[in-house]
């Protein structure tokens, strides 16, 4: 097993996806017991993941260690080109992997998400305990040198899930997260992606969350989000299905978010000022005239003018405008 973990700490350190092999002989009355009370708890009406995962756990013990393999995923083009523009257009950028902790800083360092310049800050606590007094250390430490370095955070699942059994501990975490420039969340459950990107909304209401992702293990924290991107690639088409905008490659978000998005946006803002804008002119006559006939009800405009008013210019100028501009 030292050697196991001597290879994994190697491979994970030179930015490698590591996997680990292993196996177990059950018996056919195992395998029906298993088959009987999976069932039972996936069609359970509350409570349901944590009895699959407690059925689960049952059966996954007493492996026979196999080995490990470790394969190079490549970062897609222009990925730290579009990581660099989110965060100048002061776009929190965090990531969620279920990667080990050394391949996920590698990574983050590819990508220029971290830089030797920055504070690094690991969570790996294995008790409550621990993690807050890592917190409690990491949030002492972030504000004696605020101003003067970056600061950025990692997190483990196993930590993760220890916090979040806190609110308290939740509470720190989330203030250490919230200040530093990137949280690198790793080891994460499709389950802990999205109960992030919930915690965030939790405890920040006003905040949009945008969640990309190019794999079936990231749908939970796609359709979590308030926008839901996914990447169709060589991982499958689960993500796209559940998302609500699909592109090809991680680089596009940029145009997504500050061609499109800004036209949209922008579009979007003066069709509300123009409809502001064209209620008043409409009212405002009507209204001070009836000063003049001193609130009788009297009618200010011809019968046909109320009928084609909003039609004309409501719906037509906007087209104009959406066509033309």
């Amino acid at each position: 097993m030292r050697v196991t973990e001597k290879y994994l700490d190697t491979y994970a350190g030179s930015g490698l996806r590591t996997l680990l092999l292993a196996e177990k002989e059950i018996t056919q009355s195992e395998l029906d017991t298993f088959r009987q009370e999976y069932k039972q708890a996936s069609q359970a009406m509350s409570k349901r993941d944590e009895r699959v995962a407690e059925v689960a756990d049952r059966l996954e013990r007493d492996f026979v260690l196999i080995g490990t393999t470790a394969i190079e995923d490549k970062l897609q083009d222009d990925v730290d080109k579009a990581i660099f523009a989110m965060k100048k257009a002061g776009i929190k950028v965090w990531v969620l992997t279920g990667d080990k902790i050394e391949t996920a800083i590698n990574i983050g360092f590819s990508c220029q998400l971290l830089n030797d310049k920055m504070e690094l800050y690991v969570i790996d606590g294995k008790t409550k305990n621990d993690c807050l007094n890592q917190i409690s250390e990491s949030r002492k430490n972030q504000i004696n040198s605020e101003g003067l370095r970056s600061s950025g955070t990692v997190v483990s699942g196993e930590s993760l899930f220890k916090i979040m059994s806190s609110e308290r501990i939740t509470k720190q975490f989330l203030k250490l997260a919230c200040s530093s420039a990137v949280l690198i969340a790793c080891r994460m459950s499709p389950k802990q992606k999205a109960d992030i990107v919930r915690l965030i909304q939790k405890h920040n209401p006003t905040l949009i969350t945008l969640a990309i992702g190019d794999g079936a293990n990231d749908v939970n924290m796609i359709t979590a989000a308030h926008i839901g991107v996914g990447i169709s690639g060589v991982e499958g088409q689960q993500a796209v299905s559940a998302s609500d905008y699909a592109i090809g490659q991680f680089k596009y978000l940029k145009n997504l978010l500050f061609v499109h998005g800004r036209e949209s946006y922008r579009k979007n803002s003066y069709l509300v000022a123009y409809t502001f804008y064209k209620n008043v002119l409409f009212v405002m006559p009507q209204f001070w005239f009836g000063f003049f006939s001193a609130f009788s009800g009297q009618v200010f405009y011809e019968k046909w003018i109320f009928q084609i008013y909003n039609i004309v210019f409501t719906a037509f100028p906007i087209m104009m405008f959406a066509l033309f501009d």
